[in-house]
């Protein structure tokens, strides 16, 4: 069994792994079932048209917002709430997306850890993935829960660190509670990446930016080696990057946030500190933007959206000292699982040990 710390003091705490010392037979999908097509452009183009993609020596890693109702309803209330969230039929619909995508590493987000979604999942899939959840599922508040992070995967995951990174000095209230998972993943002999899955402030930007440093202050502190290797950094983080966003995108998210705050939101408007800091100071590169694709919105036109509002929110990073790399056009984004009421799209890209960027393919490689 891995070593699993977990560091918000209690030891009920407890992340929990599946399946324990049992077996599943996951239910195949139906024959018609595909994953939906690219919704970066109105054609349904897939982005991931690089001759790269799928072979064998490619990683490839998911993110997943799920964005369980219950959960958000917890968020919102502080009331742990074991009801409501996803359906059956959802959850069936997310595992059939897991294993369509072919994805070998998925990091999910705002799962509702107090009900048994993680394990029905976990049922779903079988025993051919390692997983694990940042929450025992008791029926109680803690960063963990609020996160509702999974982390699922077709190779072995050798270590977990589950830590909160909440700053109650900052003025964070209960319902600004979130942690991180950080996970080395054997990918084969002698050879493993790390993961961190996160899920950041969804309102404040400070708080996001206090949330970031912690993470890295934490990771040295428990991790020694981590940073310096150099990690995945997947999930909701929940900052927009102004580069995305054309002046008059740009101008229409502050007329809109502006008119959802005057109807009684409680919403701030669009701010490009916290993702110019990771992108920017921090040194972590896009994935999308290193496997050769910009501009996300023209002028309010919907082009690509992976969060909710139609906005850019969640991402796949990688730290500067990591030594991987996402090839040219092997990137994409997919609609969310069928069935479900979730905006968040789903994140894929695959990435191939070495620390060359992005680059189109020379001839002899074909298109």
């Amino acid at each position: 069994m891995a070593d699993i710390a977990l560091l918000w003091g209690s030891e009920e705490d407890e992340a929990i792994r599946w399946p324990p010392e049992r077996q599943t037979v996951p239910p195949k999908p139906p024959p018609s079932f595909q994953v939906g097509t690219s919704t970066r452009k109105r054609t349904g183009e897939h982005l991931r048209s690089s001759p790269h993609w799928g072979k064998d020596e490619m990683l490839r890693v998911c993110s997943i917002n799920v964005c369980s109702t219950a959960n958000g309803a917890t968020v919102k209330t502080t009331t742990p709430v074991r009801e409501g969230g996803l359906t059956h039929d959802q959850i069936v619909s997310l595992s059939y997306n897991m294993r369509a995508c072919g994805a070998h590493i998925v990091c999910l987000q705002q799962l509702n850890l107090f009900s048994k979604e993680y394990e029905e999942l976990c049922d779903l899939l079988g025993g051919e993935w390692s997983s694990i959840a940042s929450h025992n599922g008791e029926m109680r508040m803690s960063s963990g829960a609020l996160s509702g992070l999974a982390v699922f995967s077709r190779y072995p995951i050798e270590r977990c660190e589950v830590v909160e990174v909440y700053d109650k000095a900052l003025g964070m209230e209960d319902v600004h509670r979130r942690a991180f998972m950080a996970c080395e993943v054997r990918v084969a002999q002698g050879q493993s990446i790390n993961v961190v899955n996160v899920c950041f402030e969804e309102v404040w930007e400070k708080f996001r930016i206090s949330q970031l440093e912690r993470v890295h202050k934490m990771l040295r502190m428990l991790w020694p080696g981590f940073c310096e290797k150099g990690f995945v950094l997947a999930g909701a983080l929940n900052g927009l990057v102004r580069e995305d966003y054309s002046d008059g995108a740009w101008d229409f998210e502050v007329f809109e946030r502006d008119r959802k705050r005057n109807m009684g939101a409680i919403i701030e408007a669009p701010k490009e500190q916290f993702m110019r800091q990771v992108l920017g100071a921090e040194g972590y590169r896009d994935v999308r933007k290193e496997a050769g694709y910009s501009m996300v919105f023209e002028d309010g036109a919907k082009v690509e959206a992976s969060g909710r509002h139609d906005v850019r929110t969640d991402y796949i990073l990688l730290s500067k000292s990591l030594g991987w790399h996402c090839p040219h056009e092997c990137y994409d984004v997919l609609p969310p699982p069928q069935h479900t009421y979730n905006c968040h799209h789903i994140i894929l890209c695959e990435l191939a040990v070495g620390g060359v960027h992005s680059r189109p393919p020379t001839e002899h490689e074909g298109r």
